[in-house]
């Protein structure tokens, strides 16, 4: 039983850290094309109420953890990734 709970919080610590390197991703990419957060919200309009999208002006390292969804910072990634290559900018690392 007790390694049930390794391997859960093991679990965890990597969903919180690829969810945060996500959140990384997006704000750096947001900065480099000059977008603010109401240019992220209309990548994403159909999100529920209480689902925020990053601020790229004011990033919160706590904000991917609690207010953030990985399906919003994976759905933004993959569009700002593609906005970035058409303007060469440099990757996210």
């Amino acid at each position: 039983m007790v390694h049930f709970w390794y391997i859960a919080a093991a679990g965890l610590a990597y969903y919180f850290y690829f969810k945060n390197i996500s959140y990384q991703e997006v704000v750096y990419y947001a900065r480099q094309l000059n977008l603010d957060r109401s240019d992220l919200e209309a990548i994403v309009p159909n999100r529920k109420n209480t689902a925020e999208v990053p601020d790229p002006a004011h990033p919160n390292m706590f904000s991917p953890i609690v207010q953030v969804p990985l399906g919003i910072l994976n759905h933004l990634s993959d569009e700002l990734i593609k906005q970035a290559k058409e303007q060469s900018v440099a990757p996210f690392k």
